[in-house]
């Protein structure tokens, strides 16, 4: 299984009801360095920015983990959100590994983000960037964003925008420990018209040892 984030019910909502996934740009990730590419010029050794290369692609973010504390802070409105679970699988339709395939008549791929403890640089002359070239670009990031066990979906031209899955791909929707009781009502009306199938979980905290526990 992987899991998306979502802070709002509305991105909720349009995900059940559209079936479909928002692809972004990195321009608005949460970490500077994925706005950029470092060039290398093996020529002469120097090193620069290009902030415009990465652009041409729009990337889905997942995670394996659906109890980690910080992902539920981070990206699921401190714990007000919710968190959807799909089989990996059904929604990646193997097309999980290093090349673009054809998919809905879109380019996209999934890849495990790699932790690194540093950032890889890009020849000059690979600028325009072969497919290898551009995942390890958008597939690569600092050791210490490790927790969030990152899987991304790729999608190679940025005039799409959606990623139409099927409906059986959704096994779960989990909602946070501050998740309001008429959001709740919401979601489950929402999951009896046409997720009969799909589980619905609530997040607790263990007072104990303070681990998310989902139930």
């Amino acid at each position: 299984m992987i899991y998306r984030y979502f802070s709002e019910i509305d991105y909720l909502i349009d995900l059940l009801e559209n079936k479909r996934l928002y692809f972004s740009s990195v321009e608005y990730f949460n970490d500077p360095y994925e706005k950029i590419a470092i060039i290398k010029d093996k020529n002469t050794d120097a090193i620069f920015v290009n902030d415009d290369i990465k652009n041409k692609h729009k990337v889905c973010c997942f995670s394996k983990e659906n109890d980690n504390y910080l992902l539920w802070s981070h990206y699921a409105n401190n714990h007000k959100g919710f968190c959807v679970g799909f089989d990996f699988e059904s929604i990646s339709k193997n097309i999980n590994g290093n090349t673009f395939v054809e998919y809905n008549d879109q380019l996209v791929l999934f890849k495990d983000i790699v932790y690194k403890q540093y950032i890889p640089k890009v020849d000059k002359d690979n600028i325009q960037l072969d497919n290898q070239s551009v995942i390890e670009l958008l597939t690569n990031k600092y050791s210490f964003w490790g927790y969030e066990r990152e899987v991304r979906a790729i999608i190679k031209y940025p005039e799409h925008e959606y990623f139409y899955f099927p409906e059986l791909s959704i096994k779960c929707v989990i909602t946070g420990i501050e998740t309001n009781s008429s959001t709740e009502k919401i979601i489950q009306s929402v999951l009896k018209g046409n997720y009969q199938n799909v589980i619905k979980n609530k997040c607790s905290l263990n007072l104990v040892d303070g681990v998310i526990l989902i139930r």
